[in-house]
């Protein structure tokens, strides 16, 4: 269980503040304990999520030192790109809602990877991709801003200085 004033992993919606613990009735009759949650990285947005809500992962953000190691494992995570458009979206979906920076940074590789090897033969990238990439990107970067406190603009710098 969280804390208010805690910042946990909601989802896909991001790096959340936890603002309040309340008991309400939001579904059918029943009282409930929820997690009132403000995205940290949106303005005038809240969040109300059952504590036990099964649908949607919340969890503890990653350490600054988990995050420096993640950056610099990067270089070495192996990516594999899926002809299958329908499956590749599948995996891809999968991975996003997993919650882990891992996975989101195999989606980032990936994509980054086929972008470079399609805009190389004068080719776009499809957009459902494009999406894809910018979601995993909005995760991670997010998350490793408020963990290693930085500003979420200097998150790719940060990242691209320390694998090169």
């Amino acid at each position: 269980m969280f804390n208010v004033n805690d910042c946990v992993m909601y989802g896909t919606t991001g790096v959340c503040e936890v603002t309040d613990i309340t008991k309400d009735k939001l579904v059918g009759n029943i009282k409930s304990d929820y997690y009132v949650l403000r995205p940290v990285f949106e303005n005038n947005a809240r969040i109300m999520t059952p504590i036990d809500n099964p649908k949607v992962l919340i969890r503890p953000l990653i350490s600054q030192s988990e995050a420096d190691e993640l950056i610099k494992k990067m270089p070495d995570e192996e990516i594999e790109w899926i002809a299958n458009d329908r499956q590749r979206n599948e995996v891809f979906k999968t991975q996003l809602h997993t919650g882990s920076c891992r996975e989101w940074i195999k989606i980032i590789k990936t994509i980054h990877k086929r972008k470079k090897d399609v805009t190389a033969t004068g080719k776009k990238l499809r957009q459902s991709d494009e999406n894809f990439m910018k979601s995993a990107e909005k995760l991670l970067y997010e998350e490793f801003s408020y963990s290693l406190k930085i500003p979420f603009d200097d998150v790719k710098p940060y990242i691209l200085e320390r694998c090169n």
